[in-house]
């Protein structure tokens, strides 16, 4: 569980490096300077945890003290090294980019964050597979775990931006249209996710579907995410259409109402369904599609 837990821990802390910062840049959000360290921080540090886990799994040995042999081998001679490596010198940049602060900054952590997230899909199923079906299923493994970080990052940023305006109402007025103008992104998003979960799917269990998602643990946990990127979809499609528009009509009126609260509820409510998604991502890419 200490692998899984690694996992969850990375892929939490990548998301919001990533995909915090990118909803900010399309909404023109400044992020404080001291935030933007503290989460490329924090990926930093989950990132050597999970390296240390992995090392110490591999040695059949306890994670502290270090093994330092089994660490350099891992590091020079496997793949997963090589993903390591990577990711780490595209979060030190991203430290840097943390550190400028402002627009310039905000972009340098965003695009190096969204490197290192890549590198996640690096030491997953979609690294198993070689020729052209193995690079198709590797750039929609990449592809999936940006469109679906930057999803959670958008409702992480919108949250917050409702829940600082709602006693406001310029500021909730403001608030309110950044949330219309997410509804197209937000569309583009979640067909990414849609389209590249079905190709992820169809190279992991092919035609046995049904039976993995039936008889194995791997397919209970792909069920269950699937039910949770339902409800995900279902809460979207409801802000969309029925609860954004029924808060901006009444802020045009120059009321608050009780609107930004409900809004305020269903967003949490879709951002727990995310992390929870995020959860048992990490936990699959531990199993094996058929045990």
């Amino acid at each position: 569980m200490a692998v899984v837990a690694a996992r969850v821990a990375v892929y939490v802390t990548l998301a919001a490096a990533f995909g915090i910062p990118l909803q900010a840049l399309m909404d023109g959000w400044r992020i404080r300077r001291w935030w933007l360290m503290a989460s490329v921080g924090a990926a930093l540090i989950s990132s050597v945890a999970a390296l240390l886990v992995l090392t110490a799994s591999m040695a059949g040995t306890a994670i502290l003290p270090v093994d330092g042999e089994m660490l350099r081998m891992v590091l020079a001679e496997t793949p997963v090294g090589v993903a390591f490596s990577v990711r780490f010198a595209a979060l030190f940049v991203a430290m840097f980019g943390s550190w400028r602060g402002g627009r310039g900054g905000t972009i340098i952590v965003c695009a190096s964050s969204a490197v290192a997230l890549a590198t996640v899909a690096w030491t997953g199923h979609g690294a198993m597979q070689d020729g052209p079906a193995g690079r198709v299923h590797l750039t929609a493994d990449i592809v999936h775990a940006l469109a679906g970080t930057a999803w959670i990052g958008a409702i992480v940023t919108l949250s917050l931006r409702l829940f600082v305006a709602h006693r406001d109402v310029t500021a909730l007025r403001d608030a309110v249209a950044a949330l219309h103008r997410f509804a197209l992104a937000g569309s583009v998003l979640a067909a990414t996710v849609v389209v590249t979960g079905v190709i992820n799917g169809w190279m992991i269990v092919g035609t046995d579907a049904l039976a993995v998602l039936r008889s194995t643990l791997y397919g209970q946990l792909l069920t269950a995410k699937l039910a949770l990127f339902a409800m995900m979809l279902t809460l979207a499609a409801r802000h969309r259409w029925i609860l954004i528009p029924r808060l901006r009509d009444a802020v045009n009126l120059g009321e608050r109402g009780d609107g930004s609260r409900s809004l305020l509820y269903s967003l949490e409510l879709e951002l727990l369904c995310g992390l929870s998604i995020l959860v048992i991502v990490a936990w699959l890419g531990t199993l094996s599609p058929t045990g």
